[in-house]
């Protein structure tokens, strides 16, 4: 689980968690909490032209009050595992004021707590495929589509236990669910302009395609994660990041990621002509990155210039350590 204020490069780097193994945690109570659910989605989905039948959309529904009951309980469960986490930084920092027993309370509340937070999301996540499977199959729908993308969101945001979400998807994920078709209507100026209501309908089904990319790519990263916890060899992790960053240009974190995974597999390279292009890989995604900081800042919508400052430095310390070994070597 992360700090309350989780780092920029903890967010950026999900291999990182495996590594660590939950070292900062509290060490689990019996047998311990059961595993973050990522499901593989289904590759070949035949799409179908025009709207969904009411009846396939209706079976959507228990699935999506479901996953809505269980996002709320993620969110109040959070707030118990970082009060507990914040008795444990407390008695790390020596302060005054906390026993044995406070400590103990803690990691109690700490482990109970994120044994609930875990069941919630994974039983989210179980509805996932079914989603998916139907947002693939009527991809022309706009009520399924944004139905698709407010499950993504809710999903990513009940899957804290090894990285941190993102403030955007947070800000997505606090959105309903709605099964009544969206509401298209013109304004003066786009009537001037001579728009159409098909023309804003397919626009805003293109802008809705542009939120469920991103957030797909975002959860194919989780997916990746845990085959790196499974013990996938790197250089096939490597392609499929690849693929994502071309899916999806202004994500940070996959610069990040990639430059750092590149980066592993440079020092175990022995062909100098492969290492010189890998090492030109690395720093090209590092500089790429810095340079989209700012940005990337401003896509996650945070108003308050103290965290915007605090994010910018943990970000330029990431790219930074993975830079600086290839620049002075």
């Amino acid at each position: 689980m992360t700090e309350e204020t989780p780092s920029p490069a903890e967010e950026s780097a999900p291999e990182q968690e495996a590594e660590r193994a939950d070292a900062a945690e509290p060490a689990d109570q019996g047998e311990g909490p059961e595993a973050e659910g990522v499901t593989e989605l289904p590759q070949a989905i035949q799409p179908e032209k025009g709207d969904i039948p009411p009846a396939k959309l209706d079976e959507l529904r228990p699935i999506c009050t479901l996953a809505e009951q269980k996002y709320q309980t993620v969110r109040a469960q959070i707030k118990e595992i970082r009060a507990a986490q914040d008795v444990l930084r407390r008695f790390q920092a020596r302060e005054e004021g906390l026993t044995p027993v406070d400590v103990d309370n803690a990691k109690k509340k700490f482990n109970q707590a994120k044994q609930s937070y875990l069941q919630s999301g994974n039983q989210i996540n179980d509805g996932i495929k079914q989603v998916f499977t139907v947002a693939r199959t009527y991809p022309d729908d706009l009520t399924v589509q944004s139905i698709y993308q407010a499950y993504l969101a809710k999903l990513l945001a009940s899957l804290e236990t090894r990285n941190a979400v993102e403030p955007l998807v947070e800000l997505l994920a606090a959105a309903e669910f709605r099964f009544e078709p969206p509401e298209v209507s013109l304004s003066e100026a786009e009537e001037q302009r001579g728009v159409t209501l098909e023309k804003k309908r397919t626009e805003m089904l293109e802008a809705t395609g542009r939120v469920v990319n991103m957030l797909e790519v975002r959860y194919r990263k989780r997916q990746l994660a845990n085959r790196v916890r499974q013990g996938e060899r790197p250089a096939g992790i490597v392609k499929h990041v690849r693929t994502l960053l071309r899916r999806d240009r202004e994500d940070l974190h996959t610069y990040i990621w990639l430059a750092k995974l590149v980066s592993n597999e440079l020092e175990k390279e022995r062909n100098q002509n492969k290492r010189v292009e890998m090492r030109d890989e690395v720093l090209e995604l590092c500089k790429k990155a810095f340079s989209m900081i700012d940005d990337f800042l401003a896509l996650q919508r945070i108003t308050i210039q103290a965290d915007r400052d605090r994010r910018r430095a943990e970000y330029v310390k990431s790219i930074t350590a993975i830079r600086k070994p290839l620049i002075a070597g």
